[in-house]
C-alpha cells in the first residue's frame, strides 16, 4: 500500500508539472497577442494554432490544415502534415512511456536501497547490495528526468512547428515564381543592379 501511495504522489506531481507546463505556454501566447481574427477568413490564425497546440499538443496542426487551400491538397507537402502528427504523439508518447518505465524501477531500487540502510539484518535486496542499488536509482532517476527533459522539447518544438505552420500555410512556392537579377545603367545614379521577382 505505501508502494502503490508513493507511486500515485510521484505521478500527481507529474501531472501539476505538465497542468503548470501548459499553463506557462497559454500565459505567454495571449502574452504576445490576443485571439486576434485577421480580416480573411480563409487564412488561419497562427496564435490561435500555437494556443491550441499548447492546450493539445498536435490540435494547432490539425486546425492549419483544415485551412489548406484545394490546390495544394494534391501536393506531397500536405501528407507530409498529416504524417507529423502520428510523429507527434509517438515521440511525446514513447517519452512518457519510458519516464514511466524508469520511475517505477526509481521506486523499486529505491525502497531497496531505504531497506538496507534502515535493516541492518538485511544486505541485499533484488540480489543487489547497498552500493549497487545506490548505482541502480541513480541510473533509473537520471533516466526518468531525461524522459521528461526530451519530451518536454518535443512538447515545445510541437508548439513551434504549428505556428511557422499557420504563417507559411498561403505562402506561394509554385514554379510560377522567378527572380531574376540584372544589371541596370541609369543616367542618373550610374550603373547599378536591378532585382525583379516575376509571377507568371
Amino acid at each position: 500500500m505505501t508502494a502503490y501511495l508513493r507511486n500515485y504522489y510521484s505521478w500527481v506531481i507529474y501531472s501539476v508539472v505538465w497542468k503548470r507546463t501548459c499553463a506557462i505556454a497559454l500565459f505567454l501566447m495571449v502574452w504576445f497577442g490576443s485571439f486576434a481574427v485577421t480580416g480573411d477568413s480563409t487564412k488561419p490564425v497562427p496564435r490561435v494554432a500555437t494556443i491550441m497546440s499548447a492546450l493539445a499538443p498536435g490540435s494547432g496542426q490539425i486546425y492549419s490544415l483544415i485551412y489548406t487551400p484545394e490546390s495544394k491538397k494534391k501536393q506531397v507537402g500536405y501528407w507530409i502534415r498529416w504524417a507529423k502528427l502520428p510523429i507527434i504523439y509517438g515521440a511525446m508518447g514513447g517519452m512518457a512511456y519510458l519516464a514511466y518505465a524508469n520511475h517505477q524501477d526509481y521506486s523499486k531500487y529505491k525502497s531497496g536501497y531505504l531497506q538496507t540502510l534502515n535493516d541492518p539484518n538485511v544486505e541485499t535486496v533484488y540480489n543487489y547490495n547497498s552500493s549497487q542499488l545506490l548505482s541502480l536509482t541513480e541510473y533509473y532517476r537520471r533516466n526518468r528526468d531525461l524522459s521528461l527533459i526530451v519530451s518536454g522539447i518535443f512538447y515545445l518544438a510541437q508548439l513551434v512547428d504549428a505556428h511557422v505552420d499557420a504563417h507559411l500555410m498561403h505562402f506561394d512556392v509554385s514554379e510560377d515564381l522567378s527572380l531574376n537579377i540584372l544589371p541596370v545603367v541609369s543616367p542618373a545614379n550610374g550603373i547599378g543592379i536591378s532585382v525583379a521577382l516575376s509571377i507568371r
